[in-house]
């Protein structure tokens, strides 16, 4: 019973991620269905089995290709620890907030490559990072 729920949490999260990645792509706001299929997001719980090579129940909803997400702190940091994270993009605004949630905040350090940058007529930085592989001298 508590695997059929996981497999329909992941199966919801898959589902809103696709109708957000067609909304992106056409720029237009979500229809009231795909407002229904967003508003089963599930979060990240999930997240872990969908990545788990020896779990076979979800081996269908596994593609080959690239993930991408945004504004995912707790998503991020799993990914990254696990070592699924093959490029880390980073938008830097020019504001000081002074408070909040650090993105990697009590994960272990790993040196980062500068693959890319871009500043926009805004100021915002746009930084790409790939995981750089620890010194082990």
């Amino acid at each position: 019973m508590a695997q059929s729920g996981e497999r329909r949490r992941v199966q919801a999260n898959i589902a809103a991620i696709q109708t957000l990645r067609l909304l992106q792509q056409q720029q237009r706001p979500a229809s009231a269905q795909e407002q229904q299929a967003l508003a089963r997001w599930s979060g990240c719980r999930a997240v872990p089995a969908v990545f788990d090579a020896s779990d076979t129940r979800l081996a269908a909803e596994r593609t080959e290709g690239d993930i991408q997400m945004s504004g995912s702190a707790t998503t991020a940091r799993w990914l990254f620890a696990n070592g699924l994270l093959d490029e880390l993009r980073l938008l830097v605004h020019p504001i000081v907030v002074g408070r909040g949630q650090r993105l990697f905040e009590n994960s272990p350090t790993q040196p980062l490559k500068l693959v890319s940058s871009e500043t926009f007529a805004t100021g915002v930085l746009n930084l790409a990072y790939t995981p750089e592989a620890a010194d082990t001298a």
